[in-house]
């Protein structure tokens, strides 16, 4: 299962570029756009891309990427920021796959994408 977490309210341009993505690289996989992090099957790897959008301080993406890593340890997550403080995501201990621009994600999203299939 693929999931997208982003802040409520918050555009889904990533959402649909995510699914176009996956159609056109026929990923068979389920893309699911939540808001707090899910109640989730361990059965299965899973994916979670979470938009950490610095314009929104009420939204804690490092925190909700702890938290996925906790839960489902052995999942990918991906980060999508426009803030590059990698010293902070380190120290977060989440272990992100990727950290992609959120202002320019076309093309790695497509690379990553290609390569999770």
């Amino acid at each position: 299962m693929i999931y997208l977490i982003q802040p409520p309210a918050y555009p889904k341009h990533i959402y649909h570029l995510l699914k176009e993505n996956m159609e056109d690289l026929t990923i068979h996989q389920e893309l699911q756009l939540i808001h707090q992090p899910p109640f989730i099957s361990q059965e299965n790897l899973n994916t979670y891309f979470i938009i950490n959008d610095i314009e929104r301080k009420d939204w804690l993406a490092l925190a909700t990427a702890r938290l996925m890593r906790q839960n489902d340890p052995k999942s990918h997550i991906v980060l999508l920021t426009n803030e590059f403080d990698y010293t902070r995501f380190f120290r977060s201990h989440a272990a992100f796959l990727a950290i992609i621009d959120l202002n320019h994600p076309t093309e790695e999203l497509k690379k990553l994408l290609t390569f999770l299939s």
